[in-house]
């Protein structure tokens, strides 16, 4: 769920596979670490998201699926406002996606009735996946061809550069998820769990995934328009030995090198006095690179005295920002700690039932919020039925008790004595209090009951108002965006 970068970092982590423990003990000694090498915890739970996007600029709702043995629980959707409407969920023991959860997303959005066959009219699609298991396998190929869409498996160890995915999404939305994270971590905020990933990948995703994004990604692949160049300086393949079916027009493509850094010296003082503080490693090594190469041209005593020490602060600020974003990690992970044993409170797991359905909507996971409700609703409609009928039988024996009380009372003025087997009035009164406490405790029970139905009503009433009102500036904003 998170961003990792490059630095000497031996993280302990755990198999997905294994729920035993650790692959290494937590005693490293015997391992000989080289001196500057932190150790962590990167004890992790996997999480695995599956996206799609479209050579038009528009991608697919996407597939989180998470960690867990049995289904999904109620308590990761509290706020059932912040679940994002375009997100599909799913679980599974190890956090990874499976056989039944690739079929389950291929029927939903290549299926009869989906989205793609509506854009496509008919006509055969096209997809592109990676050589993951859950994609290569006679079933999940067959329903491709029957769902009239030609399955394309992209070549082993060329998805960085064949995956539109790959070359210009999943870098922009590491990116926007890191900051997100770093904002929270600057706000104080909880850390990251299954009741808010998908709410902090939704806002990344926002970022992301633009049309311009998802359209560059096919086009710096080849794939759309169909570049062979592209796909043949890709795989270093000579031109002589390139077939090309017809009479392909291939046109000459000169791809945006990455800039170069440039010495000081070659910039006017504009320029140098734009040069922001490096904060990342990236842009401390480009400014480290600048400077070597003023002194590069000159081997004289001095210059190297001044290019050894420019490496020596570059090693120095290198190792501090390590520091930095390891100390920020350690900062954030027990603030996190800290607040989830302050705030947290064990409570009894409730599963949402799968019924099913494999990978579960924000519709999905709503009807069952509302089965749930109208099972509380009826719930309370017995307890309070059942409350008044004690009540109803509780006043029946208060006037028995009463008229009981009177006639040994009646008999007690006449100067006779009292069977043995009657109470005395003394008794009967003490009995009449206690039943009349009771009666006393039902009503109010009753009456709580009563105020909380009559709130729950009121509530939904306004809801309800509120989703018409949406509804209708909904309406009137796209009629007014379709004149």
């Amino acid at each position: 769920m998170g961003n990792t970068q490059t630095r000497r970092v031996l993280e302990i982590i755990r198999h997905p596979r294994d729920t035993s423990g650790r692959l290494f003990p937590a005693n490293l000694k015997e391992l000989q670490l080289p001196p500057g090498t932190c150790i962590q915890d990167g004890s992790h739970e996997f999480a695995t998201v599956i996206c799609c996007i479209c050579a038009d600029g528009s991608y697919l709702d996407p597939v989180i699926i998470m960690k867990a043995k049995n289904e999904l629980q109620d308590s990761w959707f509290k706020n059932l406002d912040n679940v994002p409407s375009n997100i599909l969920f799913g679980v599974s023991p190890n956090g990874w996606t499976d056989n039944s959860k690739a079929m389950s997303w291929l029927e939903r959005h290549f299926g009869p009735g989906s989205i793609t066959e509506i854009k496509a009219a008919g006509e055969w699609r096209m997809l592109f996946f990676d050589g993951h298991v859950s994609h290569v396998n006679k079933e999940f190929l067959q329903t491709c061809i029957d769902y009239k869409v030609l399955p394309v498996c992209l070549p082993p160890h060329t998805t960085h550069f064949s995956q539109p995915l790959n070359v210009s999404i999943f870098s922009p939305l590491k990116t926007a998820y890191s900051d997100i994270l770093h904002k929270r971590s600057q706000a104080g905020e909880k850390g990251v769990w299954k009741g808010n990933f998908y709410t902090l990948f939704a806002e990344a995703q926002k970022i992301a995934f633009t049309p311009e994004n998802i359209r560059s990604g096919f086009w710096y692949t080849g794939l759309v328009p169909l570049n062979f160049e592209i796909i043949r300086r890709a795989l270093n393949i000579p031109a002589e030995k390139l077939t090309i079916p017809g009479n392909t027009i291939l046109p000459v493509l000169h791809p945006r090198p990455p800039s170069p850094p440039r010495s000081l010296t070659s910039m006017s003082p504009a320029e140098v006095h734009a040069i922001t503080t490096p904060r990342s490693q990236q842009n401390l090594h480009h400014l480290t690179q600048s400077l070597s190469l003023d002194l590069q041209n000159s081997n004289t005593p001095r210059t190297w005295r001044i290019r050894c020490a420019v490496d020596k602060l570059s090693n120095t600020s290198i190792a501090a920002l390590h520091e930095r974003d390891h100390l920020q990690e350690q900062l954030l992970q027990t603030t996190t700690e800290r607040r989830e044993n302050q705030q947290i409170k064990p409570r009894r797991k409730r599963w949402i039932p799968e019924e099913g359905l494999i990978l579960k909507s924000k519709e999905d996971i709503k009807q069952y919020f509302d089965n749930l409700e109208a099972e509380s609703k009826s719930t309370q409609f017995n307890k309070l039925q059942k409350l008044r009928e004690k009540v109803a039988k509780l006043e029946v024996r208060m006037q028995e008790l009463i008229a009981k009380k009177e006639k040994y009372r009646a008999v007690e003025n006449q100067g006779r004595k009292l069977p043995a087997s009657w109470k005395s009035v003394v008794r009967l009164e003490e009995e009449e209090n206690k039943e009349l406490d009771r009666l006393k405790k039902m009503k109010e029970d009753i009456e709580k009951l009563e105020s909380e139905l009559v709130q729950e009503e009121g509530s939904h009433s306004e809801m309800e108002e509120g989703e018409d009102q949406e509804e209708d500036e909904n309406r009137e904003v796209f009629e007014l965006a379709f004149r």
